[in-house]
């Protein structure tokens, strides 16, 4: 009985604490996003049976991005971050992105937002650029801590890379990708 007034009392007073939580309005945060891809891959190997055997496969690696911001007021924050995909040794990515995050929809402890950003991509010693939206929601655990989900890029894209859960025509991108999805944590000072 002790053990069930316990765990009952536990509960509401989280319940409470969590109820009152909102993100603050203003001020610098921080966060760190991660996630997961996959893309295809082809190699050659040899065995005494068949000297060129061809495998097809995926390659899965992480991906990470730090970010740093300010939030001006309940609508509007400024930030940028930096995207880091591990694919393989030769083919590392980085992506560099200032945005400009829009919160169209916050009910109590939710956010709905939309990133607004453009992306200089480095990528096999070459360049490129993207440009669009990235849609995502956050979750005020308190004051300060946020957990963040984002998913799907629609926009510009200047890469060849197609693959995947992707729509591209020339440069215009509709992105769903395992890459796309992230879930992340926000401080906010």
């Amino acid at each position: 009985m002790k053990t069930k007034l316990f765990f009952f009392t536990s509960l509401l007073l989280l319940s409470i604490a969590t109820a009152t939580a909102q993100t603050k309005e203003k001020g610098f945060f921080v966060e760190m996003n991660g996630g997961y891809g996959e893309v295809k891959t082809a190699f050659v190997s040899s065995t005494v049976e068949n000297p060129l055997l061809f495998h097809l496969g995926y390659a899965r690696y992480a991906v990470l991005t730090p970010s740093i911001g300010y939030q001006i007021n309940r609508h509007w924050a400024a930030g940028f971050k930096i995207q880091f995909e591990s694919i393989m040794e030769d083919e590392k990515r980085t992506t560099y992105t200032p945005y400009m995050r829009y919160n169209f929809l916050h009910p109590v402890k939710f956010n709905i937002f939309m990133d607004m950003q453009v992306s200089a991509i480095r990528h096999l010693g070459k360049n490129d650029v993207e440009g669009g939206i990235n849609p995502g929601a956050s979750y005020a655990l308190n004051n300060h801590f946020s957990i963040l989900l984002k998913y799907l890029f629609i926009g510009f894209n200047g890469e060849d890379r197609k693959s995947g859960a992707m729509i591209k025509s020339k440069n215009f991108i509709i992105d769903a990708n395992w890459r796309r999805l992230q879930l992340g944590l926000q401080y906010i000072f």
